[in-house]
């Protein structure tokens, strides 16, 4: 688990990385719940912070978020805000080659989505705005205001620029269009939306992280592992594969730092062509049953004095019996919770398990390189519960 120390070398280490590609960065605080800049920034919207001053700014912690300002002073970067992820989804339907290409960031509502213009001020839009010059966006690996969600890249940023493009051409400006296109399917994604609720958060996210792939040449693999995942969500296995598309998004955009074949048509396709050959579907156990399962069974030869961590083998058993041969995932504040302790509790036990030979970290998770929160482990004990 990142000290202290760690956060403050990584996010001076995204700061400094940003501002090698001319980007004006300044130190972003929070207060009632909303981020601000740390003090007056006006000099900084026309001339970038150096090196030696972000140091100066990030060395002793102070200020826990980053964040770009717009405009000239950063190569016109502009980012069309999606405070509302429905509005967003309509958008990456209606334009899906900009959706995998333009660098987008997830908040904790929606969606950052970045691109070069010459704009002016900001506009407001009902689900969001389109960010111009003077304007000051948080950046990963920034924690949200609300302390629960952290900003993080889903389509990273490229090798070079970040793309140019009209926002009036693609959506990204006219109310209007942005307007109609949901007025127009208004019926269709209030129904959409019932059934996202239905199914609930937890249970896709445990979908999706399960089945990512963890290097080039398993795509097509977990993609199929995917399906099953999703045909094994009763309220999900009696849905048609279209109505699916915005979870296989999602799923396409955190795989793809990690796979070869980058257009999402082609993930799109083997999904399609996998439903209906779903004969087996992956049984996903959320926290709460695994760990039931592990307190009812628990693992043979673990003699840790600590109840919990005999516990917690038992229930590494139980996550990776539930995602078959991948590894599974685990996040120490999520375990926290269900046990009671924190988060730093949780990752010693876990440090102790991998000792011992229990498990074996695959991701680690929460690195600049894999800014997803869990980690991935694989469970190298017997999946006996006898």
């Amino acid at each position: 688990m990142a000290t202290s120390a760690d956060r403050i070398d990584i996010l001076l280490k995204a700061a400094l990385e940003y501002a090698g590609r001319g980007w004006s960065i300044f130190p972003v605080t929070f207060e009632d719940g909303k981020k601000k800049g740390a003090f007056r920034w006006t000099r900084y919207q026309t001339k970038a912070a150096d090196a030696k001053r972000l140091r100066g700014w990030l060395k002793d912690g102070r200020y826990p978020a980053i964040g770009v300002i717009l405009g000239p002073v950063s190569g016109d970067l502009a980012c069309r805000d999606f405070d509302e992820a429905e509005a967003y989804h309509v958008w990456a339907e209606k334009f899906p080659e900009l959706a995998k290409t333009l660098p987008t960031v997830e908040t904790a509502r929606g969606f950052h989505v970045y691109f070069t213009a010459q704009l002016g001020k900001t506009t407001h839009y009902t689900d969001g705005e389109l960010r111009g010059a003077r304007s000051l966006v948080t950046l990963p690996p920034s924690p949200h205001p609300d302390g629960r969600h952290q900003y993080r890249w889903i389509v990273p940023l490229p090798d070079g620029s970040v793309p140019e493009v009209d926002p009036e051409q693609n959506c990204l400006v006219r109310e209007s269009m942005q307007q109609k296109q949901t007025d127009v399917s208004r019926a269709d994604r209030a129904y959409r939306g019932k059934q996202r609720a239905k199914v609930g958060e937890d249970e896709v996210e445990n979908a999706i992280q399960a089945t990512l792939p963890t290097g080039p040449g398993t795509r097509n693999q977990q993609v199929f592992q995917l399906t099953r995942a999703l045909k094994g969500i009763p309220s999900l296995a009696i849905q048609s594969p279209e109505s699916l598309r915005w979870i296989v998004q999602k799923w396409h955009a955190l795989a793809l730092p990690h796979i070869n074949t980058k257009p999402f048509e082609e993930t799109w396709i083997d999904f399609l062509k996998g439903w209906p050959r779903v004969l087996t579907p992956m049984r996903l156990k959320l926290l709460g049953d695994a760990l039931k399962a592990a307190r009812d069974n628990p693992v043979a030869g673990v003699t840790y004095d600590n109840e919990d961590a005999r516990v917690l083998v038992a229930l590494c058993r139980e996550l990776q019996a539930s995602v078959g041969d991948v590894p599974f995932f685990l996040a120490s504040r999520s375990a926290g919770r269900v046990f009671g302790v924190n988060h730093s509790t949780v990752s010693r036990w876990l440090f102790l398990l991998e000792a011992d030979g229990w498990i074996k970290t695959i991701v680690k998770g929460g690195t600049p390189e894999n800014p997803r929160k869990a980690t991935r482990f694989r469970y190298t004990g017997s999946l006996d519960t006898e």
